[in-house]
């Protein structure tokens, strides 16, 4: 039940800020065709982790599996989102005229955090396989 509901939190947010992001955009996502096919991947990953938390919630044997599998595709995807934060340009100096490099801590914050729940939902499904059986 606890991984069903993390499934569903972690779904819903995706596709939640996925949507944001879309309309923040207005439009300008899919002028490149590149980003256009990035955004409707992760849409779809996190209304597949959504219904895939439906289903974990309502003991369902198929629920349990998908949440495995996209909970493993997750915390790696996850996991490079993270390594990717630690060396990203965060701002420029006009007095200097200079890039300033640097870690991106909320990047890494927000993966970190996103990773370990995947985790978890992996090892709570993994755990607790006769809870869906009939």
């Amino acid at each position: 039940m606890t991984a069903g509901i993390l499934q569903i939190v972690i779904g819903g947010l995706i596709a939640l800020f996925t949507l944001y992001g879309m309309v923040a955009a207005g439009g300008a996502v899919f002028a490149v065709g590149a980003a256009a096919g990035m955004v409707i991947i992760i849409l779809l990953y996190g209304l597949a982790q959504l219904l895939a938390g439906i289903f974990t919630v309502q003991r369902k044997n198929v629920g349990r599996i998908l949440g495995m599998v996209l909970g493993v595709i997750g915390a790696l995807l996850f996991l490079l989102g993270m390594i990717s934060s630690f060396n990203q340009t965060t701002g420029f100096d006009f007095e200097t005229g200079q890039v300033t490099s640097g870690m991106n801590v909320g990047g890494v914050i927000i993966n970190l955090l996103l990773m370990a729940a995947n985790v978890v939902i992996v090892i709570l499904l993994a755990r607790n396989g006769r809870e869906f059986t009939r």
